[in-house]
Protein backbone atom coordinates (compact mmCIF):
# COMPACT_ATOMS: atom_id res chain seq x y z
CA UNK A 1 0.00 0.00 0.00
CA UNK A 2 3.06 2.26 0.34
CA UNK A 3 5.98 2.56 -2.05
CA UNK A 4 9.45 2.26 -0.53
CA UNK A 5 9.85 6.02 -0.78
CA UNK A 6 6.49 6.65 0.88
CA UNK A 7 7.34 4.17 3.65
CA UNK A 8 10.60 6.01 4.34
CA UNK A 9 8.71 9.32 4.50
CA UNK A 10 6.07 7.92 6.86
CA UNK A 11 8.76 6.51 9.17
CA UNK A 12 10.64 9.82 9.14
CA UNK A 13 7.44 11.67 10.10
CA UNK A 14 6.59 9.29 12.93
CA UNK A 15 10.17 9.39 14.23
CA UNK A 16 10.09 13.18 14.24
CA UNK A 17 6.87 13.18 16.25
CA UNK A 18 7.67 10.33 18.63
CA UNK A 19 11.49 10.66 18.82
CA UNK A 20 13.77 7.62 18.81
CA UNK A 21 14.67 6.78 22.39
CA UNK A 22 16.75 3.60 22.79
CA UNK A 23 16.20 3.16 26.54
CA UNK A 24 13.03 2.10 28.33
CA UNK A 25 10.91 4.88 29.81
CA UNK A 26 7.25 5.45 30.75
CA UNK A 27 4.90 7.50 28.61
CA UNK A 28 2.51 10.01 30.17
CA UNK A 29 0.08 7.21 31.04
CA UNK A 30 2.69 5.00 32.70
CA UNK A 31 3.20 2.49 29.89
CA UNK A 32 6.77 1.28 29.43
CA UNK A 33 7.94 2.51 26.04
CA UNK A 34 11.11 2.26 23.97
CA UNK A 35 12.35 3.03 20.48
CA UNK A 36 9.97 5.11 18.38
CA UNK A 37 7.05 5.43 20.80
CA UNK A 38 6.79 1.64 21.00
CA UNK A 39 4.75 0.61 24.05
CA UNK A 40 5.94 -2.81 25.19
CA UNK A 41 5.01 -5.48 27.69
CA UNK A 42 7.71 -7.24 29.65
CA UNK A 43 7.26 -10.23 27.33
CA UNK A 44 7.84 -8.05 24.25
CA UNK A 45 10.87 -6.42 25.87
CA UNK A 46 12.40 -9.85 26.46
CA UNK A 47 12.40 -10.50 22.70
CA UNK A 48 14.37 -7.32 21.96
CA UNK A 49 18.18 -7.18 21.53
CA UNK A 50 19.03 -4.89 24.45
CA UNK A 51 22.72 -4.34 25.04
CA UNK A 52 24.74 -2.79 27.86
CA UNK A 53 25.79 0.71 26.84
CA UNK A 54 29.26 0.36 28.41
CA UNK A 55 30.51 -2.72 26.58
CA UNK A 56 27.85 -3.57 23.98
CA UNK A 57 27.24 -7.01 25.49
CA UNK A 58 23.78 -8.47 25.04
CA UNK A 59 21.59 -8.26 28.12
CA UNK A 60 20.24 -11.40 29.69
CA UNK A 61 16.53 -12.06 30.13
CA UNK A 62 16.86 -11.42 33.87
CA UNK A 63 18.58 -8.07 33.25
CA UNK A 64 15.90 -6.97 30.79
CA UNK A 65 13.10 -8.01 33.12
CA UNK A 66 14.65 -6.22 36.10
CA UNK A 67 15.16 -3.07 34.02
CA UNK A 68 11.56 -3.16 32.79
CA UNK A 69 10.08 -3.31 36.28
CA UNK A 70 12.54 -0.73 37.60
CA UNK A 71 11.40 1.71 34.91
CA UNK A 72 7.75 0.88 35.55
CA UNK A 73 8.15 1.49 39.30
CA UNK A 74 9.93 4.81 38.67
CA UNK A 75 6.94 6.33 36.87
CA UNK A 76 5.71 9.69 38.10
CA UNK A 77 3.40 12.03 36.24
CA UNK A 78 5.26 14.72 34.35
CA UNK A 79 8.61 12.93 33.97
CA UNK A 80 10.32 13.18 30.60
CA UNK A 81 11.94 10.22 28.87
CA UNK A 82 15.40 11.46 29.82
CA UNK A 83 14.49 11.12 33.49
CA UNK A 84 14.56 7.32 33.10
CA UNK A 85 18.12 7.07 31.78
CA UNK A 86 19.47 6.28 35.24
CA UNK A 87 17.06 3.36 35.70
CA UNK A 88 19.09 1.08 33.45
CA UNK A 89 22.21 0.93 31.28
CA UNK A 90 20.36 -1.14 28.68
CA UNK A 91 19.88 0.28 25.19
CA UNK A 92 18.41 -0.91 21.90
CA UNK A 93 20.49 -0.51 18.73
CA UNK A 94 19.17 2.41 16.69
CA UNK A 95 19.07 0.29 13.52
CA UNK A 96 16.82 -2.21 15.28
CA UNK A 97 14.43 0.56 16.34
CA UNK A 98 14.22 1.83 12.78
CA UNK A 99 13.65 -1.61 11.31
CA UNK A 100 10.98 -2.38 13.91
CA UNK A 101 9.20 0.88 13.13
CA UNK A 102 9.23 0.15 9.39
CA UNK A 103 7.95 -3.39 9.95
CA UNK A 104 5.16 -2.28 12.28
CA UNK A 105 4.05 0.44 9.88
CA UNK A 106 3.84 -2.07 7.03
CA UNK A 107 2.32 -5.00 8.91
CA UNK A 108 0.19 -3.32 11.59
CA UNK A 109 -0.65 0.32 11.03
CA UNK A 110 -1.10 0.59 7.26
CA UNK A 111 -3.41 -2.47 7.29
CA UNK A 112 -5.20 -0.86 10.25
CA UNK A 113 -5.89 2.23 8.16
CA UNK A 114 -6.77 0.27 5.01
CA UNK A 115 -9.40 -1.67 6.95
CA UNK A 116 -11.35 1.59 7.22
CA UNK A 117 -10.07 3.32 4.06
CA UNK A 118 -10.03 0.66 1.31
CA UNK A 119 -8.87 3.19 -1.31
CA UNK A 120 -5.93 4.32 0.82
CA UNK A 121 -3.41 3.54 -1.93
CA UNK A 122 -4.99 6.16 -4.20
CA UNK A 123 -4.99 8.94 -1.57
CA UNK A 124 -2.52 11.83 -1.87
CA UNK A 125 0.71 11.15 0.02
CA UNK A 126 -0.08 13.95 2.48
CA UNK A 127 -3.32 12.20 3.50
CA UNK A 128 -1.48 8.88 3.87
CA UNK A 129 1.05 10.50 6.19
CA UNK A 130 -1.63 11.92 8.46
CA UNK A 131 -3.71 8.75 8.61
CA UNK A 132 -0.79 6.46 9.44
CA UNK A 133 0.55 8.97 11.97
CA UNK A 134 -2.80 9.03 13.77
CA UNK A 135 -3.10 5.25 13.70
CA UNK A 136 0.42 4.89 15.12
CA UNK A 137 -0.32 7.47 17.81
CA UNK A 138 -3.66 6.08 19.04
CA UNK A 139 -3.39 2.44 17.95
CA UNK A 140 -5.37 0.44 15.43
CA UNK A 141 -8.36 0.12 17.77
CA UNK A 142 -8.31 3.81 18.63
CA UNK A 143 -8.12 4.80 14.97
CA UNK A 144 -11.59 3.35 14.36
CA UNK A 145 -13.06 6.08 16.60
CA UNK A 146 -12.08 8.76 14.05
CA UNK A 147 -15.24 8.07 12.12
CA UNK A 148 -15.72 11.52 10.60
CA UNK A 149 -12.07 11.66 9.53
CA UNK A 150 -12.40 8.25 7.92
CA UNK A 151 -15.69 9.14 6.22
CA UNK A 152 -14.27 12.40 4.87
CA UNK A 153 -11.14 10.76 3.47
CA UNK A 154 -13.15 8.00 1.82
CA UNK A 155 -15.29 10.71 0.22
CA UNK A 156 -12.08 12.52 -0.86
CA UNK A 157 -13.18 15.50 1.23
CA UNK A 158 -9.71 16.17 2.58
CA UNK A 159 -10.54 19.76 3.45
CA UNK A 160 -13.18 18.50 5.90
CA UNK A 161 -10.82 15.77 7.12
CA UNK A 162 -8.24 18.39 8.08
CA UNK A 163 -10.36 19.43 11.07
CA UNK A 164 -11.03 15.86 12.22
CA UNK A 165 -7.53 14.45 12.68
CA UNK A 166 -6.38 15.88 15.98
CA UNK A 167 -5.91 13.96 19.20
CA UNK A 168 -7.22 16.00 22.09
CA UNK A 169 -4.85 17.67 24.53
CA UNK A 170 -5.41 19.29 27.90
CA UNK A 171 -6.39 22.93 27.67
CA UNK A 172 -7.16 22.92 23.98
CA UNK A 173 -10.11 24.60 22.30
CA UNK A 174 -11.40 22.10 19.70
CA UNK A 175 -12.50 25.01 17.53
CA UNK A 176 -9.14 26.79 17.67
CA UNK A 177 -6.38 25.12 15.69
CA UNK A 178 -3.71 27.26 17.39
CA UNK A 179 -4.31 25.42 20.69
CA UNK A 180 -3.97 21.91 19.26
CA UNK A 181 -0.22 21.51 19.71
CA UNK A 182 2.64 20.89 17.27
CA UNK A 183 1.70 17.41 16.08
CA UNK A 184 -1.97 18.22 15.64
CA UNK A 185 -1.13 21.45 13.82
CA UNK A 186 1.13 19.47 11.48
CA UNK A 187 -1.74 17.05 10.76
CA UNK A 188 -4.11 19.92 10.02
CA UNK A 189 -1.72 21.65 7.62
CA UNK A 190 -0.69 18.39 5.97
CA UNK A 191 -4.29 17.35 5.34
CA UNK A 192 -4.92 20.80 3.83
CA UNK A 193 -2.02 20.00 1.50
CA UNK A 194 -3.72 16.70 0.65
CA UNK A 195 -6.85 18.64 -0.34
CA UNK A 196 -4.78 20.94 -2.55
CA UNK A 197 -2.91 18.02 -4.12
CA UNK A 198 -6.15 16.18 -4.82
CA UNK A 199 -7.73 19.27 -6.40
CA UNK A 200 -4.63 19.85 -8.51
CA UNK A 201 -4.56 16.21 -9.69
CA UNK A 202 -8.23 16.47 -10.66
CA UNK A 203 -7.70 19.65 -12.63
CA UNK A 204 -4.65 18.19 -14.38
CA UNK A 205 -6.70 15.24 -15.62
CA UNK A 206 -9.58 17.36 -16.94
Amino acid sequence: MLTDEELDTVCDVITEHESLIPWMYCDDRGFVTVGVGDKVSVHAALTMPFVHIADGKHATADEIERAFYRVQAFFHDGLTASAYIACSDLRLPVDFCRRRLSLRVQEEFVPGVVKHCPQFASFPLAAKLVLVDICYNVGVVGFAAFDLLIFSCNARQFLVAAKEGHTKKKGEDPKDVTTWGRRNTWRYKTMLQAAADYAWAGSAQS
